[in-house]
C-alpha cells in the first residue's frame, strides 16, 4: 500500500468515526489484509472499531485466514464495514469476490475499496486488473444492484469506491 491508499482509508475511516449514525461499536473485515507493505488496522481501532483482517493465507495482520478465496467463514450480513486495498487486482474472479465482499455486509454497511488504476506489474502471486471509477461503479452497484454508490475518485495512480449495501438487502 503506498501513502495515498492509506490517506484515502484514513479520511474514509475518519468520516465514518464521526458520524453520529453510528452510535454502537463496527465490525470492521479488510479483506486481503497481509501486512505486506502497511495495513490499515490503526485506522479502525476501539472503541469504535473492531477490527478483523481476512486473507487466504497466515501472515501478520491475518485473523482469519480463508480457506477459499470467494468463500469466507462468516456469516451472512456480519460486518458493518468491509475494506480492501491493493487486494482485487490480484484476484481472478473478481464477480465471486464481489459478491462473497457483499454478502457479509451488513444492510446500510459501508464498503471501501482502493485498487490501482495504473501501477507495474506486482504479482503477489498474480497480477490481474486495473480499475477505474466506471469499472467499480459496473461491479459493485450496475451489476448487483445491491450497492449504492458513495464516492468513487481517483488520482490518475489508483481508485477508491465508496458504496452503501441497500437497508432492504438481506
Amino acid at each position: 500500500m503506498d501513502a495515498v491508499s492509506y490517506e484515502w482509508m484514513r479520511a474514509f475511516a475518519g468520516r465514518v468515526h464521526e458520524d453520529s449514525a453510528f452510535t454502537m461499536q463496527l465490525e470492521v473485515i479488510d479483506i486481503g489484509s497481509m501486512d505486506i507493505y502497511g495495513s490499515y488496522r490503526a485506522l479502525f481501532q476501539p472503541p469504535k472499531f473492531r477490527y478483523k483482517g481476512l486473507d487466504i493465507a497466515p501472515g501478520k495482520n491475518v485473523d482469519i485466514v480463508a480457506d477459499d478465496p470467494y468463500h469466507y467463514k462468516c456469516f451472512d450480513n456480519m460486518y458493518d464495514i468491509v475494506v480492501s486495498g491493493s487486494c482485487l487486482e490480484h484476484v481472478e474472479d473478481i464477480y465471486a469476490w464481489a459478491d462473497e465482499a457483499i454478502r457479509i455486509l451488513k444492510p446500510n454497511g459501508l464498503m471501501a475499496i482502493v485498487v490501482p488504476c495504473k501501477w507495474d506489474e506486482h504479482r503477489y502471486p498474480l497480477d490481474c486488473w486495473r480499475f477505474y471509477p466506471d469499472g467499480l461503479r459496473w461491479l459493485f452497484v450496475k451489476r448487483t444492484g445491491r450497492l449504492q454508490e458513495v464516492k468513487l475518485a481517483h488520482d490518475g495512480k489508483q481508485c477508491m469506491g465508496v458504496f452503501r449495501k441497500a437497508s432492504s438487502d438481506n
